[in-house]
């Protein structure tokens, strides 16, 4: 895991750093989520809210990015997929190894046909939801979305559930 993301997550990787006090341990769940995901094992991490799940999947999502991989990041809704862009965006912003390696981007029914085709040729992580899956990027991978599809190295879904109907 590349060094930058350690620090831009503010995580203790070789003990307490007498510079910076408030770095932060990962929890056990989280250290083995990330380590069981960058050896390309599927993953499920099922914790109580505030646990720190999230991490378990940015970190290896962003290392994927810094490789210039691409990961397609599933949230159950348009509005979670866009609240978590903002706070995403907001820290690649932060930390300048980011900025130019690292590009986010939504695929969803509010974003125009063409701003999808943009995002799907040019951004590395890929936030979208269940329902813009299974009625635009899969239905029209041969056109719009194969090279997307094609340079995948996560999928990861944010709040599994089971749907009935």
């Amino acid at each position: 895991i590349p060094s930058i993301l350690w620090d831009s997550f503010d995580i203790e990787t070789q003990g307490p750093s007498p510079t910076i006090k408030t770095r932060r341990k990962l929890y056990s769940h989280q250290a083995a989520a990330i380590d069981s995901a960058m050896n390309d094992i599927h993953t499920l991490v099922c914790t109580g809210t505030g646990s720190g799940k999230s991490l378990c999947f940015l970190i290896p999502v962003l290392a994927a990015c810094l490789q210039t991989e691409t990961s397609l990041i599933l949230f159950p809704t348009k509005a979670l997929a866009q609240d978590q862009y903002t706070k995403l965006v907001s820290m690649i912003e932060s930390h300048a190894g980011l900025k130019d390696k690292i590009f986010p981007g939504i695929i969803n029914g509010d974003v125009s046909q063409a701003q999808r085709r943009q995002n799907a040729k040019t951004c590395n992580i890929i936030l979208t939801n269940p329902d813009t899956l299974h009625a635009a990027i899969l239905p029209g991978w041969k056109s719009a979305y194969k090279e997307l599809l094609g340079r995948i190295k996560y999928v990861v879904i944010d709040e599994a559930h089971m749907y009935e109907g």
